[in-house]
């Protein structure tokens, strides 16, 4: 039973990361679960600046979507 829910899970994770890399979103959401995982101390001792390059490297995926959007149709 542990052995069929745990392979569940990774093929969850697996199909989270596969849709975040296709959304260009995998460089963020790598970002958010290791930092606050492995570098808590310093994620709780400078949450702002931690916040601030996640939310700027969501907003640099938000402008490569853009631009997607205008190259497709400028085409």
């Amino acid at each position: 039973m542990f052995g069929l829910i745990f392979s569940l899970g990774l093929l969850l994770l697996c199909l989270l990361f596969r849709l975040a890399a296709r959304l260009r979103l995998a460089v963020p959401l790598a970002y958010a679960l290791i930092v606050p995982t492995l570098f808590h101390q310093w994620y709780y001792a400078h949450y702002a600046l931690a916040n601030g390059i996640w939310w700027a490297m969501l907003v640099l995926a938000a402008l490569s979507w853009v631009a997607t959007l205008v190259r497709w149709a400028g085409r």
